[in-house]
């Protein structure tokens, strides 16, 4: 029999059985969903993926509810993350125990299946977190061609919660397809101090086209490293003005119009977190708690809802 189970970031759990039955199974999550009907009796069979808002009144909890089958046929996802539909990949070390795969929350399968990294004792505001070494600890997804869209000019939003250690290369990725200094075809977001800034903490997000010209739309945001917790989100479509830009913790903090050809075709390299995909020793060190990748491009209205949650979760 199929169980439902929801869980929070702080103390309810609730584990229920129900039989294949579907409209059973219709009934149960009508209840768990606040009396809201979202399911459909002809729907429900098949059915990969359900989108469920936890009630209002829910006291600030955040649920994540997963129901499965004994067949294919009776699996249904329910994310807690806000704008569920556009949603690629999340991966959430808080649910996570130190070691791979990091499982890809989100359904899609772009689970992070190969690397190192230390999940054990490390937190964000007592939420577990992943920790990175600065040395050699990195995770990568499978393959390339399925972050095609991080480089070829589509719309995208992505979200990382993060919380730096020390500043112990001059350069690194802390997450993307493409090093920041490389000519890999690719993205990246990361540090790069390299260009005699004035400050340690520089950010640095950008495209490489992969025709060995460098970084192209290249986002530089000194002092945008501190110490603490950062909720960094970027944003680009190549059709809105600026196509490319960032913030931290809700604070515009850079943004770039540049004009290039983007490049067609898979990037060089799978989606990494936590090392430089172009080159050794540049690797980030300090916390990850989690990353959020959406294909298209959020308003403003959408982002600050989702740094909004992010924010509730790890840093209230």
């Amino acid at each position: 029999m199929p169980n439902i189970s929801m869980n929070t970031y702080d103390t309810l759990e609730l584990t229920y059985s129900v039989s294949d039955n579907t409209r059973e199974l219709e009934k149960i999550l009508t209840v768990l969903n606040n009396g809201n009907d979202q399911t459909s009796n002809s729907g429900l069979q098949d059915a990969k993926k359900f989108f469920w808002s936890p009630p209002s009144d829910a006291g600030g909890k955040t649920y994540t509810l997963k129901i499965e089958g004994e067949s294919e046929d009776l699996v249904v996802d329910v994310y807690d993350v806000p704008d569920p539909e556009n949603l690629i990949a999340q991966y959430d070390f808080s649910e996570e125990d130190g070691n791979i795969p990091i499982t890809d929350r989100a359904g899609n399968d772009l689970d992070l299946i190969q690397g190192n990294y230390s999940g054990v004792g490390a937190t964000i505001n007592g939420l577990q977190a992943g920790d990175f070494n600065g040395v050699n600890d990195a995770v990568t997804s499978a393959t390339a061609s399925d972050w095609q869209f991080l480089s070829d000019g589509s719309p995208f939003s992505i979200y990382i919660v993060t919380s730096a250690v020390s500043m112990n290369n001059d350069f690194w990725s802390l997450a993307g397809t493409s090093a920041l200094n490389s000519s890999q075809k690719g993205y990246s977001i990361g540090r790069d101090n390299r260009n005699s800034q004035s400050s340690t903490n520089m950010f640095r997000a950008g495209f490489a086209p992969g025709d060995g010209s460098g970084v192209k739309q290249s986002i530089l945001a000194d002092n945008e490293f501190p110490d603490g917790v950062g909720i960094y989100t970027t944003r680009h479509k190549s059709s809105i003005s600026p196509n490319h830009d960032a913030h931290r913790n809700s604070s515009l903090i850079g943004s770039d119009d540049e004009s290039f050809s983007y490049p067609s075709g898979d990037p060089e390299n799978p989606f990494r977190v936590g090392g430089n995909l172009g080159g050794s020793g540049a690797y980030y060190n300090g916390l990850v708690g989690e990353i959020l990748i959406y294909q298209t491009r959020h308003d403003n209205t959408t982002r600050v809802e989702i740094e909004n949650h992010l924010a509730d979760k790890w840093v209230s």
